[in-house]
């Protein structure tokens, strides 16, 4: 779902710390650094008072244990980290290009470039989504859409897991994923937890995968900073073949999008034109001064170990264990902290000698999300810990990695939060029930890949030191919303 919005560009400026007037401007809001179509659902997933998205209807037993891949030092085995909003669209659609018999989605949402087509409502009342016409659609400027309709032409099979809002399309119009349905991909609603939060593309039933914070919407992939990575190689084989397995899981208890069959001949004959469509990358344009992220290239992973694990099975004692080891330094790039033991466990690692660096974002969107961050910002700052605010030149730094002794990284399609790292038994009833938990599915992945971790700190430390990123300060804290 998108928010379309008008807004004056109003710059903002990097001095070397930010006067009393622009912290008070900024906290009321007054600052506006970019005019974007925000997705309301891009970090994740609304606050408690909404849950129109959750249809679990049965217990879930958490049953995928991470799987550990230590590779020789011939290995056949890649990760390629790559970054938005440099080079998220080129790596993704580069991707789907690549796929010979199949790609494999988890999306939280789709979000239309174009504002007609956006497929969003703020009218409490309203009994239908509006999109735009099936022509107006297929003129979509959202780079992945074309690919994927292209990649069916080639006879590629698509498979799409997101999440059911509640709200079908108003009649005579469509939005991006019924359009891609009638297309002739297979789209499913995700039912297995409350809501599917991974960011994953698969091709040729995982030869190769992306694993990032990237969402389906424009300020997710031209304004925000985000993080991710490709796998693929023989000796990673079971790592990909892990996460088809927990995609043909949810596949499983996912049940189908069913789009109207109200369209005319000419309507269908739009949607299922055999044309290939252009795909156009538009041109990133960064502020002067932000980090340009290398274009992403294939770094061996041979001789390292490489983790993957899924949310919420397992992921809590996952995560912690591997905090738990740092020593010396631990290097965080987070979009929110928001879990309390979480946020216990980074002051006890600083208060014990560990040197650590918290980069979070500036903005966080939902206000319950925010007011949860803020609080563990609170604690930190009041317990010694100093850090800092992501570049204001971001719409949202929507990253989640982070480096431990600078030898191991994780990055994850989930931020540090009750939902996606959940401190729960193994079994996930559906609401209503007294053990009930506001749950994601995501994916994690660990590596020490030397290479990896270098290119993920650089990116840190550029973005530390990023115009308009400032230290966090109780009276320079961060923003809610936009």
């Amino acid at each position: 779902y998108t928010r379309p919005f008008p807004c004056p560009l109003a710059p903002v400026p990097s001095p070397a710390a930010p006067s009393a007037s622009m912290a008070a401007a900024l906290r009321l809001g007054a600052v506006v650094v970019w005019c974007a179509t925000l997705m309301v659902l891009f970090v994740g997933g609304l606050g408690d008072s909404s849950i129109s998205y959750d249809h679990q209807n049965t217990s879930y037993v958490a049953n995928f244990t991470p799987v550990t891949v230590s590779l020789a030092a011939s290995a056949s085995a890649t990760l390629t980290p790559f970054f938005s909003p440099e080079h998220s669209l080129d790596t993704l659609v580069s991707l789907i290009d690549d796929a010979s018999t199949s790609v494999d989605i988890y999306t939280p949402s789709a979000s239309s470039w174009v504002s007609a087509c956006a497929g969003y409502t703020d009218d409490d009342l309203a009994t239908c989504t509006p999109g735009c016409t099936p022509l107006e659609m297929k003129n979509e400027s959202f780079p992945v859409f074309p690919a994927l309709i292209n990649a069916m032409h080639r006879g590629v099979g698509v498979r799409i897991i997101t999440n059911d809002y509640g709200l079908a399309d108003c009649d005579g119009t469509i939005t991006m994923l019924q359009y891609l349905k009638l297309a002739g991909a297979e789209v499913r609603y995700f039912t297995t937890v409350t809501f599917v939060h991974a960011k994953f593309t698969s091709v040729d039933g995982g030869r190769r995968s992306a694993v990032s914070s990237i969402n389906w919407s424009k300020a997710s992939t031209t304004k925000n900073r985000e993080a991710g990575a490709i796998v693929e190689g023989d000796d990673l084989g079971s790592v990909n073949a892990f996460m088809q397995d927990v995609f043909g899981f949810d596949w499983a208890q996912a049940y189908p999008l069913v789009p109207s069959d109200n369209w005319s001949t000419e309507d269908l004959a739009t949607i299922t034109d055999a044309t290939d469509l252009a795909v156009v990358l538009p041109v990133i344009d960064l502020y002067p001064g932000l980090y340009e992220t290398p274009t992403p290239t294939p770094l061996s992973a041979a001789g390292a170990n490489v983790t993957v694990q899924a949310s919420p099975d397992s992921a809590w004692d996952t995560l912690e264990a591997a905090l738990a080891i740092a020593t010396s330094s631990l290097e965080i790039a987070m979009y929110q902290v928001t879990t309390d033991d979480l946020c216990d466990q980074i002051l006890d690692l600083s208060n014990s000698g560990v040197n650590v660096s918290l980069l979070v974002s500036s903005r966080i969107y939902d206000e319950s999300d925010c007011e949860d961050a803020q609080a563990c910002y609170a604690k930190l700052y009041s317990g010694g810990l100093r850090f800092r605010k992501t570049s204001l030149h971001y719409s949202y730094s929507h990253n989640k990695y982070w480096i431990v002794d600078g030898k191991e990284v994780g990055w994850s399609t989930g931020n540090w939060s009750p939902s996606d790292y959940p401190e729960h038994g193994n079994v996930y009833p559906p609401e209503g029930s007294d053990d009930w938990w506001k749950t994601n599915r995501d994916f994690t992945l660990y590596t020490d890949s030397a290479a990896a971790v270098n290119l993920f700190q650089t990116v840190l430390w550029n973005d530390w030191y990023a115009p308009a990123a400032y230290d966090w300060e109780p009276e320079y804290d961060i923003y809610c919303g936009y």
